[in-house]
């Protein structure tokens, strides 16, 4: 199948609710790539973006675009990996490498829609219809915020919450409200040196995490992550591991419990699965990394229908305004419907990606 068009798209969309205070972002920002084949099919995929979205664009506009043009293409994964050959230099981690994910993605739904089968049927099919979403907070800071928003995510249906925090007050304040049993977990998204983190977790332990998430800084520190293993709560780490070669390192150094890849970062679909297959082979827990609200959400969704393992996916706990593949971004209930479409399964609205295109001011 030939691509004849290539094209990535910057989006800015407001948060009605929720919205990430804390980094004084107002918008859900994310970088759809739509790929067009010979015979007019339509591919979408999603580069992770949040506030290198401009960096992901330009790196497909002017490095990856001009590869693919003219490009036939039979196995998704197999012309992924030749993008990241050519660019191997630049893409292994980072923008580019999202950007690559995105296009993987793309691929995967052309020829879906190619075959006139779903994603996860070309990949052996849905072992379930839908998949339990565990609510993930936005970081709040004040406990009674907080407090508030775990109620209003079990008001939802929300039977698991993941809460942005730093303080053994927020996860008291998220306890009380979830009660003893509901699985909780917490991200610091790299907030501590080894040293604070030592400290900090027997402090923790009361709360009965089912992970405390990304504790140290950098993210890709496997040696401290091992040290902090066997402390009482298990370690997971991964959104920032940019590539399945180095998620197998961090697995073969015993650096984790659980391994949190992302299809919009790590090397779509192909790169999630073959991140499953490590995992189980390593005895570490896969749980993929997914805040986000477009075609890599959804593809998320395809490969967690397809495993044997029912598992749960990350929703990012906020309202947007308007959503350009509809609801299919939403649980309902607390959980996700999987799409049985050609493809991904979901339309993709260009006039509300018009509408919502970021402009720098």
């Amino acid at each position: 199948m030939k691509i004849l068009d290539a094209r990535a798209v910057h989006i800015a969309v407001p948060y009605v609710s929720g919205g990430d205070k804390q980094h004084n972002r107002p918008t859900q920002d994310a970088v759809y790539i739509r790929l067009r084949s010979e015979d007019g099919l339509v591919g979408w995929g999603e580069a992770f973006g949040f506030a290198s979205c401009e960096i992901a664009k330009f790196a497909f506009d002017a490095i990856l675009a001009p590869m693919i043009v003219g490009q036939s293409f039979d196995d998704p994964s197999t012309f992924a990996t030749g993008l990241s050959r050519r660019t191997h230099g630049m893409s292994r981690s980072g923008p580019i490498g999202h950007a690559i994910s995105g296009v993987e993605i793309a691929l995967w739904d052309l020829l879906g829609k190619s075959k006139k089968k779903s994603v996860h049927a070309l990949l052996g099919g849905a072992k379930r219809t839908r998949i339990k979403a565990y609510a993930s907070l936005l970081r709040i800071g004040s406990p009674a915020l907080l407090t508030a928003e775990c109620e209003n995510a079990f008001e939802r249906g929300y039977r698991q919450v993941k809460i942005h925090e730093r303080t053994v007050e927020a996860g008291d304040a998220a306890r009380r409200v979830i009660g003893p049993n509901t699985p909780l977990m917490m991200d610091t998204n790299c907030a501590w040196t080894v040293s604070e983190a030592q400290d900090i977790i027997p402090k923790l332990r009361h709360l009965n995490l089912t992970w405390l998430e990304e504790p140290v800084f950098p993210a890709d520190d496997y040696p401290a992550l091992k040290a902090l293993r066997g402390r009482g709560i298990p370690i997971a780490a991964g959104e920032n591991i940019g590539n399945v070669t180095l998620l197998q390192t961090a697995v073969a150094l015993g650096a984790l419990d659980i391994a949190q890849p992302s299809a919009a970062k790590a090397g779509g679909i192909s790169a999630l699965l073959e991140a499953a297959r490590i995992c189980h082979a390593g005895g570490v827990e896969f749980h993929p990394h997914s805040p986000i609200y477009g075609p890599g959400l959804i593809a998320t969704l395809h490969v967690l229908a397809s495993l044997e393992e029912d598992l749960s996916c990350e929703f990012f706990f906020t309202d947007l305004a308007e959503c350009p593949i509809g609801a299919a971004h939403k649980p309902k209930n607390g959980f996700f419907s999987v799409p049985t479409g050609h493809g991904l399964g979901i339309e993709v609205d260009e006039d509300m990606l018009r509408h919502y295109a970021f402009i720098r001011s």
